[in-house]
């Protein structure tokens, strides 16, 4: 049962939660038309509305992965393939929002950004608190909605990240309950939200094998991950089920792989691809965050939270193979666990508040200014909300 503090404080952090969203969301309406040279006919908030990827799952409800009406809808010029890159969940959720609700898609995909990733952070609460992760919960899920800083602008606008890690969480909260058919469920969803996903998959495969290998009786072991795990596997099946059906819509398995611009593979088999890809001083930064997690998984082991750290390094690795240019974004799924519990003692210091207040300015100075620079061109944009009123 819930006790009246964790209810309270599970209504803190959501409060808090979609507050934080609100007060940036309140920023560009009061300040964006005087500082920014862009203007903003449907009003300052379509900063949040045009922002990578969210006209592109708006422009996904509305198709359904339908090549003559993305053809027909033509954003961006972009050519119906690309839109293989981006998976189905969240366009499922937004179409059926708008027809339950009747509200604009745009602001049905603010809405689930905004409640899932405030959802998130309650769950992120009780796993912390639930398995003693620390004696602070409140504090480290106060700390979860403000990092890493690209969290608060991912989570702000329309895109997967809030539901994303929604859904990641709910499987780890689970899995430490040993629901697996629950798990399994979830795995799917996690598989049908984000390309990424199936490295949860891997991560749950790899603490399976950790535990075995732990085990005394491996045999035994074994007979109980079939008879109780079985059902994960569901998790590259229905991403195998993805990809036919991108076949029956694109011509192509592959077409995920397969942008129609070139290819989607951000793998490279050397470590430090981005480094490699991006060699400017912006590398620098990618060597010091990879640095930073990589520290993170060694504190969770430390700590004795070796399921953490077990379930965080398949991403961390990945990463290190990764060729974007934006893998501060792609690392933010691992950050509760890196960054959050990973180097919780840094909490006990009595400057630590000073700092992050000044931590939290700068994050929302750096968000308000990130933004703008990255959205879809208005008239794109324009003719599209036109189709989805």
């Amino acid at each position: 049962m819930i006790n009246k503090t964790t209810r309270l404080h599970l209504t803190i952090i959501f409060f808090i939660s979609i507050l934080s969203s609100f007060i940036l969301s309140l920023g560009f309406y009061l300040f964006a038309p005087k500082t920014l040279e862009t203007h903003f006919p449907h009003g300052s908030n379509e900063v949040l509305e045009r922002n990578y990827d969210g006209p592109i799952y708006v422009v996904l409800s509305e198709a359904l992965y339908d090549q003559k009406k993305l053809e027909s809808i033509g954003f961006n010029k972009l050519n119906p393939s690309y839109y293989a890159n981006h998976f189905p969940l969240l366009p499922i959720l937004i179409r059926l929002g708008h027809e339950i609700t009747g509200l604009n898609s745009y602001l049905i995909l603010i809405i689930i950004s905004w409640f899932s990733a405030g959802l998130s952070a309650c769950v992120f609460y009780l796993l912390v608190k639930k398995r003693r992760f620390s004696k602070q919960p409140f504090l480290l899920s106060f700390l979860y909605l403000f990092l890493p800083p690209r969290w608060l602008a991912v989570r702000s606008v329309g895109g997967t990240e809030g539901l994303f890690n929604l859904l990641v969480l709910l499987s780890l909260y689970f899995w430490y309950e040993k629901k697996y058919l629950l798990v399994s469920f979830l795995l799917i969803l996690i598989v049908l939200t984000r390309p990424p996903g199936i490295i949860i998959f891997l991560s749950f495969t790899l603490i399976s094998l950790y535990q075995w290998h732990k085990s005394t009786d491996k045999i035994s072991f074994f007979r109980k991950l079939v008879k109780e795990r079985w059902s994960l596997i569901t998790a590259p099946l229905a991403l195998a089920g993805l990809f036919y059906f991108f076949k029956i819509k694109f011509g192509s398995f592959w077409a995920y792989f397969q942008t129609g611009t070139g290819t989607n593979i951000h793998l490279r088999l050397i470590p430090f691809a981005t480094v490699l890809d991006y060699n400017t001083p912006m590398a620098e930064g990618f060597l010091f965050l990879l640095a930073i997690f990589s520290i993170g998984i060694y504190l969770l082991w430390k700590q004795n939270l070796k399921t953490l750290a077990i379930f965080s390094l398949p991403y961390l690795i990945f990463q290190f193979f990764m060729t974007v240019d934006d893998i501060y974004r792609y690392i933010i799924l691992i950050a509760p666990f890196c960054l959050i519990i990973g180097y919780q003692k840094l909490t006990q210091y009595k400057v630590f508040k000073y700092f992050f207040i000044l931590f939290l300015i700068g994050t929302y100075i750096y968000t308000f200014s990130l933004l703008p620079r990255r959205m879809f061109h208005y008239w794109d944009y324009a003719v599209l909300r036109l189709l989805t009123n």
